[in-house]
């Protein structure tokens, strides 16, 4: 436990923010990475870590034996080590805690960049962009997402720079504020490129929000009423949802309470109706 507590606090803790419906998306990514590279520098040479950039150390291959330490050099924690020397335990199986606990950490390793998003370089790109140096050009941005020429994004790329938007401010909360934007003449003349930025922003960075929807429909069409129409489920679980999300509250024979504190009851009410 010495060992597994403190790598388990944090795994938790990033855990909990990618289940999270709302939140800074490219926050989330970045304490992911974070937790990457800290568990990076726990068992690769040092010589690695010098020769590579951070685009290339998320992209290593952590199969190649050739890039970590021995398991003697690798950092298993100060606490653990302490634990380990004092016990009474023969040498033989000391050694094999250490390379048990060794191959953990490559393993967690592999788990980390698995999980990293391929998107996530485009994220930083976007990120920069809310800063005043280093932006991305339009061959840099996924022209999917874009409804509009590349010659009208190249425009309101450029001119973004001299708009006096804040970067102080999470970024989805800035490319709303771009897309909210207004010249003297009333126009949105930042709208084609934060609303393509909004699209790329939305994608779901984790499959929490659809689990949850899933176990609504269970809730909501149980044994009693399996005859209920997609039409009328799908209106409620938006409901639901809507509410939710805004912090909004319903009446309901008299009774106030937000859809969080709904009885199910009144749910079943509402489909039985």
């Amino acid at each position: 436990m010495h060992f597994l507590r403190p790598m388990l606090m944090e795994i938790k803790t990033v855990n909990k923010y990618f289940q999270l419906e709302t939140g800074d998306t490219l926050g989330v990514f970045r304490d992911l990475d974070r937790l990457y590279m800290s568990t990076l520098r726990r068992v690769v040479k040092p010589s690695i870590l010098r020769m590579n950039n951070d685009s290339r150390l998320r992209q290593l291959d952590l199969k190649s034996s050739s890039l970590y330490l021995s398991h003697q050099d690798a950092d298993l924690g100060s606490s653990f080590q302490q634990q380990l020397e004092a016990s009474t335990l023969a040498p033989e199986w000391k050694d094999r805690i250490s390379v048990s606990c060794f191959d953990f950490l490559k393993e967690v390793l592999v788990q980390y960049q698995m999980r990293l998003s391929e998107s996530m370089e485009m994220l930083r790109k976007l990120d920069v962009v809310m800063s005043s140096v280093n932006r991305p050009g339009v061959k840099d941005l996924p022209a999917e997402f874009f409804s509009c020429s590349v010659d009208v994004l190249e425009s309101q790329l450029r001119n973004i720079a001299s708009a006096g938007f804040s970067s102080d401010q999470a970024i989805d909360a800035f490319w709303l504020k771009v897309e909210a934007f207004q010249d003297a003449g009333g126009n949105q003349c930042f709208k084609d490129l934060a609303l393509g930025v909004i699209r790329l922003l939305t994608l779901p960075i984790s499959n929490a929000h659809v689990e949850r929807a899933f176990s609504q429909v269970i809730l909501l069409k149980d044994d009693t009423r399996n005859r209920m129409g997609l039409r009328l489920l799908s209106s409620l679980i938006d409901v639901r949802f809507g509410l939710s999300r805004n912090g909004e509250f319903f009446f309901f024979f008299g009774r106030s309470c937000t859809l969080t504190e709904t009885a199910p009851w009144a749910i079943a009410h509402i489909a039985h109706s």
